[in-house]
């Protein structure tokens, strides 16, 4: 696998599905990467309707006949329920793969990721997905014993800094550091969408897919030609 779409931040929007399919069609990916974001915030709608939703979203990856890698946000919780329908679309659909905590091997390339937000220590009362750095640690310690040449991290929050502004976590930096990945896909606000190189690591937030915003990745291409930022509106670059 050489080309990446990432991307994150539905939140319920249906016009947000029907950006990733016309965005899988265009640009012809070997992979979808899908940093969380995916339900109605929890404040926004009942639980009906967030489910419908995620029912709605693990369909539309299967229909794409495409390999992709999931990873839950912090609203998209209860963890269980969405890993319970991440369960039945994986037998469904074998190419679908959700990632959180859990490796996939893919020839080449072994993906990993942690979804939700990062603390310096873990919260359990919180009914969103929240965690501390090692707890996060433990969750990717597969990239550290994968023997594929290539490795992709997917996390649910954004670095501080130009990624991810005053809302980033240091403890992303931390696991970058850590874990050495050739590219961590990050879920962040549009405003602060880009990519930025980490020592080995190339960071990407996409943006929002609810704004419109995407990202493509293409390891064949020269180092500073390999991501670029989509805007599914106008079908443009951004």
């Amino acid at each position: 696998m050489r080309r990446f779409l990432i991307c994150g931040g539905l939140f319920g929007g249906e016009p947000a599905l029907e950006s990733l399919r016309r965005l899988v069609q265009e640009h012809r990916p070997d992979s979808v990467l899908v940093v969380g974001g995916i339900m109605p915030k929890q404040s926004e709608a009942d639980e009906k309707t967030r489910l419908t939703f995620l029912e709605r979203f693990f369909k539309t990856l299967g229909d794409l006949d495409i390999h992709a890698a999931v990873i839950p946000g912090t609203d998209d919780a209860p963890l269980h329920t969405f890993l319970g329908l991440a369960v039945n679309t994986e037998v469904d659909f074998p190419h679908v793969h959700v990632v959180h905590g859990s490796l996939d091997q893919e020839k080449d390339v072994a993906i990993c990721g942690v979804g939700g937000t990062f603390s310096q220590a873990e919260d359990v009362r919180s009914p969103n997905l929240v965690y501390a750095k090692n707890t996060a640690e433990y969750l990717l310690r597969g990239l550290l014993r994968a023997e594929q040449s290539r490795k992709v991290m997917l996390l649910g929050q954004a670095p501080p800094g130009p990624l991810g502004g005053e809302s980033g976590s240091t403890v992303v930096g931390d696991l970058i550091d850590s874990l050495h990945p050739d590219l961590c896909a990050v879920l962040g606000d549009t405003q602060h969408r880009g990519h930025q190189r980490i020592a080995h690591t190339f960071v990407v937030n996409p943006g929002l897919l609810r704004d419109g915003s995407a990202a493509l990745v293409d390891w064949s291409k020269p180092v500073d030609e390999q991501v670029k930022l989509l805007d599914v509106r106008t079908g443009q670059p951004a």
